[in-house]
């Protein structure tokens, strides 16, 4: 399947989008963008907040042909694990809407529902992770999304999106893992076992506390607020740490206010810990932090210099940072991009038995529609196997075409080349016989004229010490590597004696011997043997 994949994140501080193209394994990220929500908008109009920066976004990105995929932010969400005496999918799924009655605090026509299954092998029942969001809040933020024409096609939940981003990059088998997502609002809670997400639970409150605290302080907007405390660069490690590094100087922020934001994050960052304790007692059967193998963390909040050392303090595990794609290396993609990525990694993998709240009345698309959905793939698929066919015939004809004018071609060489009228039944086998015998032919010459870096420049010295003599004919060269024998003839035997001199004047022969064997008035038949130096 090729198609493009956009995943949108709306989260309490920014919007994050990954645009994508999948191929049959693999997809490919074609880009990323990161706009920040106006925070002292947010808080007097959401949904204004929440348009401006999709605005943003969309100036930049063109979402034009692709397929949109979100999920619904932990704080907007209910969460609830039930268990069931039996393990029939289609009972449970009767059964969800009465037991939803039961433990969400809402009237059941006010939410939407989803559930997915825990996988347990060990129980004859089953558990579910059961999930309830607003609908009003659903329909808001999906029309939100319809004025810019986005119409999303799947809407899960964030706790989901932060395990496969999770399980993408894991390569340890049989393990159990703690995320922890600190955002602006809320922190998510994952225990992941086996690569499956067996509890999960949204924290009502994150690092925005410690923003609108700095705001207080200093009476200033909340945007302002969170500027000084990116500046500020808080050390959660000791409070002497942040007087070291004298950050506090540079944005004129005094001790005693100092030590208020740090407290203040203290306290915070002890009341996420207390929260995730808690979260760990309530899954059932676990007490403290000894189950798990490591912490993974992300999120905003997972920035803060030192707050990795305090949970691998509380905790007793190393403390990691979610990895990335390679080639992104900017700390806040890095760090606010895994529940974007997840959105698109649980859609193409995950999403008939990940929890999508776009069903029902939110389903993208009609039962019409839905039977529409299915047309231009079966459409594709007719038309594939007729280009299968048509190409099968088509490259059966041009093989043996090919193959004719191949045959014709190499007729037509032989015979240029060759010189020749008659073509043997294989040109090719018997133009490497003749090619053989030419190079065997050609070794012989080689032999002969022994080595040719010495015999040329030799032969040339001959030639140019007879200065234009006249009638002077040669009729046979020898050549053994060191000694060069001419036999010819001249008209003046003079001439032999003039070259005889010239030769021996240019200091390259050891010595140059002339031998007249037959003379007369018009010509005079010689052997000439010269010497070379070593």
């Amino acid at each position: 399947m090729f198609d493009n994949i956009a995943s949108i994140d709306i989260g309490a501080t920014s919007i994050k989008l990954i645009k994508a193209r999948r191929g049959f394994k693999k997809f490919e990220l074609i880009s990323t963008c990161l706009e920040f929500i106006d925070p002292d908008l947010l808080k007097q109009d959401y949904t204004a907040a929440i348009e401006n920066a999709l605005h943003a976004i969309l100036e930049k990105e063109s979402l034009d042909d692709f397929k949109i995929v979100m999920s619904i932010p932990a704080e907007r969400l209910l969460l609830r694990n039930i268990t069931f005496p039996f393990s029939d999918l289609n009972k449970i799924a009767t059964a969800i809407p009465f037991e939803a009655e039961e433990n969400i605090p809402y009237p059941i026509e006010m939410v939407t529902l989803d559930f997915q299954i825990i996988p347990d092998e060990e129980s004859e029942g089953r558990s579910v992770i059961l999930a309830a969001v607003n609908k009003e809040y659903l329909t808001g933020i999906l029309e939100v999304l319809k004025k810019f024409n986005l119409n999303p096609v799947f809407c899960g939940i964030e706790s989901n999106s932060l395990l496969r981003c999770y399980e993408y990059f894991n390569s340890v088998n049989n393990e159990t893992v703690l995320q922890i997502d600190i955002g602006y609002t809320k922190t998510v809670v994952n225990l992941v076992k086996n690569s499956e997400l067996i509890y999960t639970r949204g924290i009502s409150f994150g690092m925005g506390l410690l923003i609108e605290k700095i705001a207080e302080v200093f009476s200033i907007t909340l945007a302002e607020a969170e500027k000084i405390f990116v500046s500020l660069d808080l050390d959660l490690t000791s409070f002497d740490s942040n007087l070291k590094n004298e950050n506090y100087k540079k944005l004129n922020i005094t001790k005693p206010k100092l030590k208020i934001i740090f407290n203040e994050a203290e306290r915070l960052v002890s009341d996420i810990l207390d929260s995730i304790a808690f979260t760990i007692k309530a899954s059932g059967g676990h007490t403290d932090y000894s189950i798990f193998s490591r912490i993974i963390i992300t999120g905003g909040g997972s920035n803060i210099k030192g707050i990795s050392r305090v949970l691998g303090d509380e905790s007793g595990l190393p403390v990691v940072f979610m990895p990335f794609l390679n080639g992104y290396n900017d700390i806040n993609l890095k760090s606010r991009f895994s529940v974007c990525l997840g959105n698109l990694l649980v859609y193409m993998n995950n999403r008939t038995t990940s929890i999508n709240f776009l069903k029902g009345d939110f389903s993208p698309v009609s039962a019409h529609g839905a039977l529409n959905r299915f047309y231009l793939p079966v459409v594709f698929a007719v038309l594939s196997v007729l280009f299968l066919i048509i190409n099968f015939s088509s490259t059966v004809y041009f093989v043996v075409k090919s193959n004719n004018y191949t045959e014709t071609v190499m007729q037509q060489k032989f015979k240029r080349y060759f010189n020749t009228q008659s073509v043997p039944k294989d040109p090719i086998k018997e133009a490497m016989s003749i090619l053989a015998n030419e190079k065997k032919e050609y070794s012989v010459l080689n032999e002969m004229l022994g080595d040719q870096n010495r015999f040329i420049p030799a032969l040339d010295i001959v030639v140019k010490s007879l200065n234009d003599a006249e009638g002077f004919d040669v009729k046979k060269i020898t050549y053994d590597g060191k000694s060069m024998t001419i036999e010819g003839e001249t008209r003046l035997s003079g001439d032999l004696e003039e070259l005889k001199k010239n030769l021996l004047s240019t200091d390259k022969f050891e010595s140059v011997t002339v031998n007249i064997r037959d003379t007369s008035s018009s010509r005079s038949l010689f052997t000439l043997t010269i010497k070379q130096k070593i």
